[in-house]
């Protein structure tokens, strides 16, 4: 968001284009983007990723920050701390597009103020019911979701998605973690697995990296 050009920027339009293709091969319109635990990069990673793809795609995105216990998205855009998500959903007379906020071409609607009862919450049929509507609104809706393997959160939101993206942070996600996560929800709704936080001077593609950033952007 603040440095378009830059490498990581680069990867994050690469990986857009790849969810446009599956978008186009399944018809899907929602995208749940989750990790195995806390601190992996799932909301920066949610953020840049509906950034890059609010600018490529012809209709709108929505980026929804479906973690109720621990919301980052507004936080991440620099949005003010006011009704989203949570209040959307626990309260049948309030009107979903009173509380989405715009960043650039992406659509945001915040977690909100918090709840008491998230899962009860999210598995209720008023978040089925809003998701609904916003299905008839959106090109796209992608979904921050809170970690998978602590609680039960992350798994209701994946029932409630076409598909998943995994992220993993380098040096930081325990393998095993990363396998349980990824066996409790199940092999067929995991689209993908995002590598995050990787240091990319020890990768064997590092001279293209600085190629680019040399030859493109003027930088050392």
């Amino acid at each position: 968001m603040f440095d378009p050009h830059s490498v990581a920027s680069q990867q994050y339009s690469i990986l857009a284009l790849k969810i446009q293709h599956w978008m186009h091969l399944t018809n899907a319109k929602t995208l749940m983007v989750t990790s195995a635990s806390g601190e992996e990069g799932k909301s920066v990673t949610a953020v840049n990723l509906s950034l890059a793809l609010a600018s490529t795609l012809e209709g709108k995105v929505l980026l929804i920050d479906g973690d109720l216990r621990l919301p980052q998205v507004q936080e991440r855009l620099g949005l003010k701390a006011e009704k989203g998500f949570g209040d959307v959903i626990s309260r049948p007379d309030v009107d979903v597009r009173a509380h989405i906020s715009k960043v650039g071409n992406l659509d945001v609607l915040t977690g909100g103020t918090l709840q008491g009862n998230p899962a009860g919450l999210l598995a209720s049929h008023r978040t089925r019911e809003v998701l609904a509507k916003l299905r008839e609104d959106y090109q796209l809706i992608v979904l921050d979701s809170p970690p998978i393997v602590p609680i039960a959160d992350g798994h209701i939101i994946a029932g409630l998605s076409d598909g998943v993206l995994f992220v993993v942070r380098a040096r930081v996600t325990r393998p095993e973690l990363f396998q349980r996560g990824v066996e409790s929800l199940g092999a067929a709704n995991v689209i993908g697995v995002v590598l995050n936080d990787v240091e990319l001077a020890a990768t064997p593609y590092a001279y293209a990296y600085q190629y680019y950033q040399k030859h493109y952007l003027g930088r050392s």
